[in-house]
């Protein structure tokens, strides 16, 4: 879908009222003429998918258009002839590789082989591109699919049909109509495949994370104004419970909570002390803003004490007002909360960067860790040196070299680090084992624990070895890891971790200038005691630079074996 060029001006307020009218016709029960009817005026990222099919992609090409608006998302669509061998015609650019295959039509692959033939097929594909592949195959029976999984082929995920299938019984597939459409999967099972795939398969391969969602409290978390009602006057249905329910799971995921309410303080803790049947606890927000200014400047103070962008965040809200005046002022993803909580909640799991192909431990992690920052606030502005506030925190820094267990966390951090992210590079799985592939000690992540909480991975530095040259390639660092004196010191041991016995005599930063990634760039100009110019795009220093800069002793530091 082209986004229509004569209304590209169209004002955020705006969008965020036409994507909150467009709501109940993507997430309710699905009508194609209803979502084909959704076009739309504003600006969208461009996307490039070639996909690679035996059969007729079109019926799902054509509903994903209104979905990846709905996400200002464009995906331009690169589609290839019918291949049963899938011999992957790659003429064509691409960002991300789309198998669609339907394997009833395979005649030469034996009963119980289906997976191992399409993991060779992947394989071969991968030998080709770094791009993530998402594989779109039914029928493909559970172990088959497992087969697929357990190989931990980088960047490549594999979707499961079934459950869809499961839901639409009968109404999965439609032979009759196999001769017109082109696939014998039904008109219905195409469109809840677009809908998974556009909002969520396909982002989740190339696009950053959400980090957190923000949610209002009257007329979102349950019926009824606080302020007039009371906490015994509120009433919450069916459809509220659903939505406290997948915000309790999204919690569980490792996404934060907000609480971003027109209401005081102290209401809102009685409330939650009293509606004992609310599935949410007070507790579960990282982040409580109870206050009667506008809800922007709530948010970006949201963003501060998370340490994230407005951008990673989804703030929810049943007052088109509210909406307009974040959409306008924030750049948070706007979702309108409907009379019907699970709507919402539909909604909301379709907001691309909410779904994730895999968690990882530091998802666990986060919270504990920004609940003690407070603490660790306080002692840096108590410790009369960097030594004594090192000392007192306890802190610890392992090291892992080469380390293929840390593939798809470093691949997150590069992916969604932006403050602390010198090249923005956005490397994927992918890229990352192929650089292991051709010297493990090209990649070094950075595990990050003191007395309060253990941070998990936070850091990670990747490059290659070219000639007498240490090229870095991308540095990052966590926003979580951010501010506790440790950069230099972090930074310097991986640099000659990275170097390895027989260090070069040059060292050169590859370097990108971000809307927020000035910490990382400015870091660098410290570190290397210059003026970092705002179009350079590699910095070249002697090695000797490194092998001056001293590591703190009150620092644990360990090398994993």
């Amino acid at each position: 879908m082209t986004c229509i060029a004569g209304h590209l001006t169209m004002n955020a307020a705006h969008f965020a009222l036409e994507r909150a009218a467009w709501q109940p016709i993507l997430f309710g029960t699905p009508n194609r003429a209803a979502i084909a009817g959704c076009i739309a005026s504003w600006e969208c990222r461009p996307v490039r998918v070639r996909v690679h099919r035996n059969h007729a992609f079109e019926p799902v090409s054509s509903i994903c258009a209104a979905y990846a608006a709905w996400n200002r998302i464009d995906f331009d669509w690169r589609i290839d002839s019918y291949d049963d061998t899938l011999s992957f015609g790659l003429e064509e650019r691409g960002e991300i590789e789309l198998i669609w295959f339907d394997s009833e039509r395979l005649q030469k692959v034996a009963d119980g082989k289906l997976g191992e033939w399409l993991l060779e097929r992947l394989r071969n594909l991968r030998s080709f591109t770094t791009n993530p592949i998402v594989a779109l195959v039914w029928p493909l029976p559970l172990a088959e699919r497992e087969r697929i999984t357990e190989s931990a082929l980088p960047a490549t995920y594999v979707p499961d049909l079934q459950p869809l299938a499961d839901q639409l019984a009968e109404r999965w597939l439609d032979r009759r109509a196999m001769s017109i459409s082109g696939t014998r999967l039904s008109n219905r099972a195409c469109m809840e495949i677009a809908r998974e795939l556009a909002c969520c398969w396909l982002p989740a391969a190339a696009i950053p994370p959400i980090k957190a969602v923000a949610v209002d409290l009257d007329g979102t978390l349950y019926s009824g104004v606080l302020s007039e009602d009371g906490p015994s006057g509120i009433e919450v249905g069916d459809g509220h419970i659903a939505l406290h329910r997948r915000l309790g799971e999204l919690r569980a995921s490792g996404i934060l909570l907000a609480l971003v309410t027109r209401n005081e303080r102290p209401d809102v803790e009685e409330l939650f002390a009293r509606r004992v049947d609310f599935p949410l606890r007070l507790d579960d927000f990282s982040v409580i803003e109870a206050s009667w200014g506008d809800k922007s400047p709530a948010l970006d103070r949201v963003a501060l004490k998370l340490g994230i962008s407005a951008e990673a965040i989804v703030f929810i809200d049943d007052n088109p007002g509210e909406l307009s005046e974040v959409a306008a002022s924030s750049g948070a993803v706007t979702v309108h909360a409907g009379v019907d909580g699970a709507e919402t909640a539909r909604a909301l799991v379709h907001v691309s960067g909410i779904f994730r192909w895999r968690r990882s431990a530091e998802d666990e992690l986060r919270d504990r860790d920004l609940r003690v920052s407070e603490q660790r606030s306080g002692l840096v502005r108590t410790a009369v040196s960097t030594d004594e506030y090192l000392r007192g925190l306890q802190v610890r820094l392992a090291y892992f070299i080469g380390g293929r267990e840390h593939v798809a966390r470093i691949a997150e951090l590069a992916s969604k680090t932006n403050q602390f992210n010198l090249s923005l590079r956005r490397l994927n799985e992918a890229d990352i084992a192929r650089r292991l592939v051709e010297r493990p000690a090209n990649v070094v992540a950075i595990r990050l624990e003191d007395r309060l909480s253990d941070s998990g991975i936070v850091g990670a530095v990747v490059g290659s070895r070219q000639g007498n040259t240490l090229r870095i390639e991308e540095v990052c660092i966590s926003c979580r890891a951010l501010g506790r004196r440790l950069e230099d010191n972090m930074l310097t041991h991986a640099l000659r971790l990275f170097a390895g016995e027989q260090p070069p005599s040059r060292i050169a930063f590859d370097v990108s200038k971000g809307p927020r990634n000035e910490p990382a760039r400015r870091w660098l100009a410290q570190y290397l005691n210059i003026e970092l110019d705002e179009d350079a795009e590699s910095v070249e220093m002697n090695f000797d630079v490194v092998r001056a800069k001293t590591i703190s002793p009150a620092i644990q530091v360990e090398v994993a074996p």
